[in-house]
């Protein structure tokens, strides 16, 4: 929490936050929010604010869609992630 506040009051770069706690398969749906997108903003706009400055928030829903074959999409990432910690790649598991 501090962090996230540290981040926003200082404006240096942009803080993401997943307002529902978690990222989630389905993007159809949008979850309740959780307390803690709120109470950093307040924390941070009360430190700006102190500071003659403001907090900028701004709230973006992504929704997105998958056309195309995602073995094919996903298989040269998991690859280069396997080999970048050391693990021999295994393109025959699922």
């Amino acid at each position: 929490m501090k962090t996230a506040v540290g981040l926003l009051t200082e404006a240096k770069r942009p803080l993401l936050i997943f307002p529902e706690g978690m990222v989630s398969r389905s993007n159809d749906y949008l979850r309740p929010f959780m307390d803690g997108v709120a109470l950093i903003a307040r924390g941070a706009a009360r430190q700006r604010a102190a500071a003659g400055g403001r907090v900028v928030v701004h709230p973006v829903a992504v929704r997105y869609w998958f056309v195309g074959d995602l073995d094919a999409a996903l298989a040269p990432a998991l690859e280069e992630m396997e080999t970048h910690c050391g693990w021999t790649p295994r393109r025959e598991s699922p």
